[in-house]
């Protein structure tokens, strides 16, 4: 095999164009973690990495600009890649994740670097420190699939039971930019946010942290467990007719107006742009922030609020096809310098996921490390399962520890508060 050549896709392009604007420390470094415990057979790991590298064209590719293009140059699968032994005990290996999980990256050399953590005899970490130029959610979820059956296949010395990959991200790429342009998406998106008065870029509450010279790009204040709090959440979407991403994401509006007293905000939501089967297990980040514009009246009952961020979002769904490029074009317009910053606050809801990996001789599951970044001003993260974890990133130079606490406090009376009347007004008069 030769070097390849391609243009990024339109999701890649945006994501390196903002860091290259951005500079400094990069909000989009990700870790895949996975904790492996038992009887572990550190050369399975290894090869089984190595085949995920040598399957995935994203894990052998660098990002550069060839001659005035942004593009992706995929090398050949040559030997093992790379992978370090750190060393570490059971009292440094938190701090040991944490801080290889925030190591800046040159994405003209790679998106990504591997260690093997082994604080204990049964205990093994495969660290990946994965950069959002190559990956999402869903395609992390992919690679911990089929490590999984990978690893299982070298250790019983079998075949894996692993279909090829249909389509990688250099001819996705090609196929994007051959499509034409959806013209019905773009006028939604001209109309959604072609109007939006300059207040909106600031429409987030404001806190100078006194630690911001010293602090990491982003903090991270956990929700409070509670008991229950699946339950509650559930009977609230049900009173409302809504889903528990609906229902959050209005949660969140309602505090920003309060926070504000804005009567425009938007809000930044993750959507799919998989929907076939062969890009479903294609290695590449196809999920795109879409801003949800939202008019927020003091009077406003909490459920009619619901109802509008059901509805924009269903619209946002329906016109996912606009180009980042072009949703840059219009954010620019307001005066800032990308999509991303224009919805400085972020909802992501998801299914809670602890799933633990039976594998021959041992267990794996995911770690979660925090990386010290936030993608955006405000980034609210819940898992919905028996009980619902949630979660605040907050820009550390904007938001004290202390005021991201506050933040955290105030959304849980909020939503407590909806629940006991989803009629309740978004904010008192």
């Amino acid at each position: 095999m030769t070097v390849r050549t391609y243009p990024m896709t339109y999701e890649q392009e945006a994501i390196w164009l903002d860091e290259m604007v951005r500079g400094g420390a990069s909000p989009y470094l990700e870790s895949w973690v996975l904790e492996l415990r038992g009887d572990v057979d550190r050369d399975a790991v290894r090869r089984a990495f190595a085949t995920l590298v040598a399957r995935h064209d994203a894990l052998r590719s660098r990002f550069v600009l060839a001659g005035e293009e942004p593009a992706q140059i995929v090398e050949p699968a040559a030997g093992d890649p790379e992978i370090s032994s750190p060393a570490c005990s059971p009292g440094t290996v938190d701090r040991a994740l944490r801080d290889f999980v925030s190591r800046p990256m040159d994405l003209s050399a790679g998106a990504w670097r591997a260690a093997l953590f082994e604080p204990e005899a049964e205990t093994v970490l495969l660290a990946v420190q994965v950069h959002h130029v190559v990956v999402d959610d869903w395609a992390l979820h992919t690679l911990e699939r089929e490590f999984v059956e990978l690893y299982g296949a070298a250790v019983e010395g079998r075949r894996p039971d692993l279909g090829p990959v249909l389509l990688q991200p250099g001819p996705f790429a090609r196929q994007q930019r051959a499509a034409a342009r959806d013209d019905a998406a773009w006028a939604y998106w001209q109309q959604a946010l072609g109007s939006l008065p300059d207040t909106v870029a600031t429409a987030v509450p404001g806190d100078a942290a006194s630690d911001a010279g010293r602090a990491p790009l982003g903090r991270r204040v956990a929700f409070p467990e509670e008991p229950g709090s699946g339950r509650r959440l559930r009977a609230l979407c049900r009173t409302l007719r809504a889903t528990p991403f609906a229902v959050l994401t209005a949660a969140a509006a309602a505090q920003l107006h309060r926070a504000t007293g804005a009567p425009e905000l938007v809000v930044g939501v993750p959507v799919s742009g998989r929907g076939d089967g062969a890009s479903d297990g294609m290695v590449a980040p196809l999920l795109k922030v879409l801003p949800l514009r939202l008019r927020v009246d003091a009077g406003q009952p909490f459920a009619a609020l619901v109802r509008q961020v059901r509805t924009r979002t269903l619209e946002a769904v329906r016109h996912r096809a606009i180009v980042p490029a072009d949703l840059a074009r219009l954010s620019r317009r307001r005066g800032t310098p990308g999509s991303l910053r224009l919805a400085r606050t972020l909802v992501v809801v998801d299914e809670a996921t602890d799933q633990r990996h039976a594998l021959p001789g041992a267990t794996a599951r995911r770690r979660y490390v925090e990386s010290g970044t936030s993608k955006a001003d405000l980034c609210y993260t819940f898992l919905i399962g028996d009980e619902v974890r949630g979660m605040l990133d907050c820009a550390a130079g904007r938001y004290s520890g202390a005021a991201g606490r506050d933040l955290v406090d105030s959304f849980r009376e909020l939503l407590a508060s909806f629940a006991e009347d989803g009629q309740r007004p978004v904010s008192p008069r």
